[in-house]
């Protein structure tokens, strides 16, 4: 089949500074008519496209349990890595929307354990 050009490259942090993503977008320019409903499409990588190759092909990557919040709100609680990637529609809480920036955060259940093998949902496309 063919493969759609966002999951080609994708994020994802691969030591613990980097665990925890976090997406800014200012409200005003997102143009949201007052009573709107809000939703985010994430394209998380299955475990189908997560090889690492080389040297580290046989440590096989871990993927940790990850979660969204927007401005502190869960989006999602902490998904279980799947065997495919796929696409997912989260609505985002009213409430977050009532600040100036949006800030969508994804972040591991257990970031101390994030290394080059152990990582977070990896993101392909937001």
């Amino acid at each position: 089949g063919e493969v759609p050009r966002a999951w080609r490259s994708w994020l994802v942090g691969v030591w613990p500074e980097t665990a925890v993503t976090e997406f800014r977008y200012p409200v005003d320019a997102l143009k949201i008519p007052k009573d709107a409903s809000v939703s985010v499409r994430v394209t998380y990588v299955g475990l189908e496209l997560c090889g690492l190759g080389g040297d580290w092909e046989e440590l096989e990557r871990i993927q940790l349990p990850t979660r969204m919040t927007a401005n502190g709100i869960e989006v999602h609680g902490f998904l279980q890595p799947e065997r495919s990637t796929r696409s997912r529609v989260f609505d985002i809480p009213p409430q977050a929307l009532a600040q100036d920036v949006l800030v969508l955060r994804i972040e591991p259940e257990d970031a101390s354990r994030v290394s080059f093998v152990c990582v977070p949902f990896p993101i392909a496309d937001l």
